[in-house]
């Protein structure tokens, strides 16, 4: 009998989204274990104009949340025990299986009156639980030795479904996963650690199984092919430059690739082939929601999503929401443009393009929100390097796409001369614009200023965004009131000193790319840079103004009409 889904209306939407309707699509996507997050944006884009109930139909293409796995690539233990109580554990577990072994040979002759099928399946059974019992006690690990013969060889270190490892400069596919879920006990949000010892074979062999629906027989997998710890900074001299090589190769490593198969979580336990229906889950998925992932399927050639019956092709996926974008505009316009600035392209990837791709992504690492970028963006690494040095490499060496993100909504916080950039290239909000210029000693543009007079009131919401309401003077010189959020957690000593100081000095200036007549209209719509005037020559300069950046503003509530003045920002 064929299977009974709930099917996805695909007639043309009617209307526009309510705010009791996006909250209720967050409580429905609260309801099936999506993050926080993507909760809020979800229901703010991709399904903006869903109604809940299509919503909630899309879940019931899952299983049940009570047989849903939280993590399916997770181990299904913790750890196990290291020393003399590893080998212990191992010899009860063979003992256990000496146990079972006896009692199918006492039912041998009773398993030779059943029928063929039962039989196979039987001694199939009897042969995986032998696997899994084994094969929990011990590891997959290359040695450093093969990790070092890959970099100078320019090869990719794989491993095939045995564990077996091989240099290969083609034939293979590259896994492309969130760490979290890889790392996550099955049905407990739980994270486990990478062991030292490698990567436990049980593990591995569930997280490979998925892997060989691509139809490839070798495989580059991070955690088997970066060495574990070299993170730290007391970490083995040569074991962290070893890493930082591995990383500069990661463009070769995934353009070399016949295929990146994505395993995310949640498209791993859907039983389709159709396009739409992945791609409305894969983007509740963490998967979607990583920096690393961004570059890794940007630079592949081919990329392919496994689910629980099909692998499909992403690029057939893109395609499939570009026709039906064609359908239905409103609805599908948003999770076609979350899908589309992903594949690769030859034309070279810009800092705008990074921005409006990444606007939810992130990492439990700071430095690798720039690392993350850098195969990306043909640069090289260098071991000891901080995230400043990162990301002030990444500006350096797009000096017109920085200006370009020059007053999107984001922390700030680098030195002079990039106090006006925004200190991360993920999680920005706001426009792009062409009409600033980055040169090697700031940032020359128009905005419209306006005059800080005094703080009236500082406080935050229940997420933890900044809210600062302010007295400003308008191009008149008319006192106004406004009040402004910065970005999430962004109190940083920059701004306090704004606060404290900027102000109460007379220091203190709002720019603003747009002029700020009116809160509300487009989300994001005025965005302005919290600035402090500096002493500067201006007038051989040609500009009204020089500057530092606290951090940037967004107007929540009233207007103030500012002037259009040239700064100078360091």
């Amino acid at each position: 009998m064929a299977e009974s889904r709930p099917a996805l209306n695909l007639d043309p939407s009617s209307g526009v989204s309510s705010l009791a309707q996006r909250e209720e699509i967050r409580r429905v996507l609260a309801e099936n274990w999506i993050g926080e997050q993507r909760c809020l944006t979800g229901s703010l884009n991709e399904f903006k104009y869903w109604a809940p109930g299509e919503v909630r139909a899309l879940f019931q293409l899952l299983p049940p949340l009570a047989e849903r796995k939280l993590y399916p690539l997770g181990p299904e233990f913790r750890t196990i025990p290291t020393g003399l109580q590893r080998w212990k554990g191992l010899a009860g577990k063979v003992a256990l299986l000496g146990l079972a072994d006896s009692l199918v040979l006492l039912g041998f002759p009773f398993l030779l009156l059943a029928n063929k099928d039962d039989r196979e399946k039987a001694m199939g059974g009897l042969k995986t639980m032998h696997v899994d019992v084994i094969s929990s006690s011990f590891f997959v690990k290359p040695s450093l030795e093969l990790m070092q013969q890959a970099v100078e060889s320019g090869k990719a270190l794989c491993v095939n479904k045995w564990g077996q490892f091989r240099l290969l400069d083609s034939g293979y596919a590259a896994i492309s996963h969130a760490w979290c879920e890889t790392m996550g006990l099955e049905y407990h949000d739980e994270k486990t650690e990478q062991d030292s010892r490698g990567l436990n074979m049980h593990h591995f062999f569930h997280i490979i199984e998925q892997a060989c629906k691509s139809g490839f027989e070798w495989f580059w997998f991070d955690l088997l092919a970066i060495p574990k710890g070299s993170d730290d900074p007391t970490a083995d001299k040569t074991l962290r430059e070893l890493k930082t090589k591995i990383i500069n190769s990661l463009y070769d490593v995934y353009r070399n690739a016949g295929v990146v198969v994505i395993l995310d979580a949640l498209t791993m336990q859907i039983r389709s082939g159709n396009h739409l229906e992945i791609a409305v889950i894969l983007s509740c998925g963490r998967w979607l929601t990583r920096i690393w992932t961004y570059q890794e399927v940007k630079i592949a050639r081919k990329t392919l999503i496994v689910t629980a019956t099909h692998v499909v092709d992403f690029s057939e996926m893109v395609e499939t929401l570009k026709q039906q974008e064609k359908v239905d505009f409103w609805r599908w316009n948003q999770l076609y443009l979350t899908f589309r600035r992903l594949l690769h392209t030859d034309q070279g990837i810009s800092l705008p393009d990074i921005a409006l791709s990444c606007q939810n992504r992130n990492t439990c690492n700071e430095i690798d929100y720039a690392r993350g970028f850098f195969a990306l963006l043909g640069l090289k690494w260098q071991t000891g390097w901080s995230y400043d040095d990162g990301i002030l490499e990444i500006l350096r060496s797009q000096p017109r796409h920085a200006g370009r993100i020059a007053n999107m909504h984001g922390i700030r916080g680098l030195p002079s001369p990039y106090s006006w950039a925004p200190k991360y290239l993920a999680r920005l909000e706001g426009k792009i614009s062409d009409d600033y210029h980055c040169q090697p000693f700031g940032l020359l543009g128009y905005w419209y200023t306006v005059p800080v007079k005094e703080v009236k009131k500082v406080g935050a919401t229940d997420d933890n965004t900044p809210l600062i309401m302010l007295a400003v003077l308008d191009k008149d010189g008319v006192e106004v009131e406004i009040q402004t959020s910065l970005p999430q957690r962004s109190w940083t000593d920059q701004v306090e000193e704004w606060v404290k100081k900027a102000v109460p000095s007379g220091q203190a200036r709002l720019l603003c790319q747009d002029n700020p007549v009116m809160a509300g209209g487009e989300p994001n719509a005025h965005v302005m840079l919290l600035a402090t005037q500096t002493p500067g020559g201006t007038d051989a300069l040609e500009f009204d103004g020089t500057a530092k950046i606290a951090g940037s503003a967004v107007l929540n509530y009233g207007g103030v009409e500012g002037t259009k003045l040239k700064w100078w920002l360091s």
